[in-house]
């Protein structure tokens, strides 16, 4: 498991990288060390937050010791979900 700290976290976060839409029928996302965020509307107004992962180019130290990946979701501040360590 990788000790996370904020020199850590901001070396971490310029990895980040935007893919905006392409070819028909993808949708933007954000990707960090194989991680893929997509956030898009659904046709009945839902909004959805998919999240992908590769778990091949995600760092082991990252992930939990079941594999799992620590995963906080907020919404205008308000913790929805946290799974994380």
């Amino acid at each position: 498991m990788t000790i996370m700290t904020g020199s850590v976290a901001r070396k971490l976060n310029k990895t980040m990288r935007h893919f905006p839409a392409g070819k028909p029928g993808t949708l933007p996302c954000t990707e960090t060390l194989g991680v893929q965020v997509a956030t898009f509307w659904m046709f009945d107004g839902e909004l959805v937050v998919s999240v992908s992962l590769d778990p091949e180019r995600i760092p082991a130290g990252l992930l939990n010791e079941d594999g799992t990946l620590p995963l906080r979701v907020e919404v205008g501040g308000t913790v929805i979900f946290n799974g994380g360590r």
